[in-house]
């Protein structure tokens, strides 16, 4: 399964032309690498661009050059169009460099649903929820393009992972796992900002559900104390002590950003301030029916909760937090927004399509 998603994320990767942030990116692994911070880091965090640029630099790019005044000034888009297409490396190759990275956390991403499916419904729910990953298009779709969607993806179930681990095992090691995963969560995408009061809600579900919240109230905040201070340790060390302030620079932008009202188009419509129900319409439009089915059995299904009262609530209670957020967006651009859903999805369907295959014959 998972080499055919690699030939698919290949194949799209290698016949995909160049979409418009991929430029930008793109340089900015370069520049980063080379220059420091500043490029583009107002409108996003830059860890993906430096795992970006690893490769990037070993084909041993040259700087882009305005055709012009040296003090013409370029907006970053603009400056990646320019190291994209007029470079001595060969456009292709940068293209197909920097899409590399984004498949490669793909996989990364894969082996964890897998992971995850095998801890909590046996070999066959692993298989399931890889199945069901392995051709949703909408990741395939990102996995091929060197952007950060994906890799933010990869970052955050990887926290949501770690993090049901530790409520499921009691095991400090497994908040420290949360705390770093969702420090490169948020140092890779805003968005990642949305999983801290996920797994707080998630705590919080699972001990009111198994009635033990005292008994367990000072182990249980010091992990989560633990996860926040790795997480800030995670985002300190990829910005650097004397950069951390184009951190908060970036919230303050990325909140007007966000927040402030945009075209979109819905339904045959064009709606001037935003729709409210714009992402849901999108999930309905844009997710295959089977997995869309099954994934609504998992979320409704009581016996499933109590099969898996430590991973259910930060499943379930991961989607509920990060749609929420989701729905406050105003700036509402398409389904790239909320693809850590649809890993989610995955895992839940898979989970699901076993629970049914095992409990209830007449529905297979």
């Amino acid at each position: 399964l998972l080499g055919s998603f690699v030939l698919e994320g290949a194949a799209l990767a290698w016949r995909t032309g160049v979409t418009y942030d991929e430029p930008a990116y793109l340089a900015s692994g370069f520049v980063y690498w080379t220059q420091g911070l500043g490029f583009l880091i107002r409108e996003s965090p830059p860890l993906i661009d430096y795992l970006r640029g690893i490769p990037i630099m070993l084909l041993r790019p040259a700087p882009a050059r305005a055709p012009g005044p040296e003090n013409m000034v370029v907006s970053p888009h603009g400056y990646g169009q320019l190291f994209l297409f007029r470079n001595r490396v060969p456009a292709r190759h940068l293209l197909l460099a920097g899409r590399g990275v984004s498949l490669g956390l793909a996989i990364l991403l894969g082996v964890v649903l897998w992971r995850w499916g095998v801890i909590m419904g046996g070999s066959w729910a692993g298989l399931a929820a890889l199945f069901f990953y392995a051709f949703e298009a909408n990741l395939l779709a990102h996995a091929s393009l060197a952007t950060k969607d994906i890799g933010v993806t990869a970052f955050a179930v990887m926290a949501l992972a770690s993090w049901a681990f530790y409520l499921s095992r009691g095991t400090m090691i497994w908040s420290v796992a949360a705390g770093i995963s969702l420090g490169a969560t948020i140092a890779s995408k805003t968005t990642g900002l949305g999983l801290w009061p996920a797994m707080g809600l998630a705590l919080i579900w699972h001990r009111f559900s198994q009635g033990k919240v005292t008994g367990r109230l000072k182990k249980d905040a010091a992990a989560l104390a633990i996860a926040t201070v790795l997480a800030a340790a995670v985002v300190l060390a990829v910005y650097g002590p004397s950069e951390i302030y184009r951190f908060f620079d970036m919230m303050v932008y990325y909140q007007r950003f966000m927040l402030s009202p945009m075209h979109t188009y819905l339904f045959g419509k064009a709606y001037y301030e935003g729709h409210p129900l714009y992402f849901p319409a999108v999930i309905l439009v844009k997710t295959s029916v089977p997995l869309l089915v099954l994934t609504l059995y998992a979320f409704l299904s009581p016996g499933l909760l109590k099969k898996h009262p430590a991973h259910w609530p930060v499943l379930v209670g991961g989607c509920l937090v990060l749609l929420s957020f989701a729905l406050l967006v105003k700036h509402q651009v398409g389904v790239r927004h909320i693809l850590i859903l649809y890993a989610l999805f995955c895992l839940a369907a898979g989970v699901g399509a076993c629970e049914l295959w095992e409990r209830k014959p007449g529905m297979r």
